[in-house]
């Protein structure tokens, strides 16, 4: 680190890195030092083919760790993002996958109705959230705004608007389309 930064301003009289983000220290779960020696870490290998990438990602995002706390990793808590984020959020992909209208094309948004109206509105909040916190290096709140969004999208938007959709109410589809992808585009970072 100090090294990288020294010989960029020597050799091109810039700094190496305009900032840095640095990590806490990931504990066993039961708070000591991960070791191979003491084998009390649990299989990347494992965790990964369970619960995936993302789910691991998205945990250590939203975790303390990245405000330079320690963390005493869980596994079974990456389970938990994997089983009440990951899954839900593909499960309210899948209705959209499965009953939008196969014509449906991108169009100008134009919520009419309430709850069409109340998502955009929210998503447009959250994004000026998790952008900030991303532009102030604060990747514990933008995550944690992320898996909050994505529980009001599955629980409140989707429960209500759900029969509304399958009898193809086309600024319906729309909205629901518009919001999909900005939630792909804000959770890019991220998961």
């Amino acid at each position: 680190f100090y090294t990288v930064h020294v010989l960029s301003v020597a050799l091109f009289g810039k700094h190496a890195f305009e900032n840095a983000h640095t990590t806490g220290v990931i504990l066993a779960e039961d708070g000591s030092k991960m070791s191979k020696s003491k084998n009390n870490f649990p299989d990347p290998n494992l965790l990964l083919n369970q619960d995936g990438a993302d789910a691991l990602r998205l945990y250590l995002m939203s975790s303390a760790v990245t405000k330079a706390e320690n963390l005493a990793f869980n596994a079974s808590d990456v389970t938990i993002i994997r089983k009440r984020v990951l899954n839900i959020w593909w499960n309210v992909f899948w209705f959209y996958q499965t009953y939008a209208p196969a014509d449906l094309k991108p169009a100008t948004l134009q919520p009419e109705h309430i709850m069409d109206r109340w998502i955009v509105a929210l998503l447009e909040q959250y994004k000026e959230n998790i952008t900030q916190a991303m532009d102030n290096y604060d990747l514990t709140s933008a995550s944690r705004d992320l898996i909050d969004f994505i529980d009001k999208l599955s629980t409140w938007y989707l429960r209500q608007s759900r029969d509304r959709l399958r009898n193809n109410d086309l600024s319906g589809w729309q909205t629901f389309h518009y919001v999909l992808t900005q939630l792909s585009l804000l959770s890019a970072p991220i998961t």
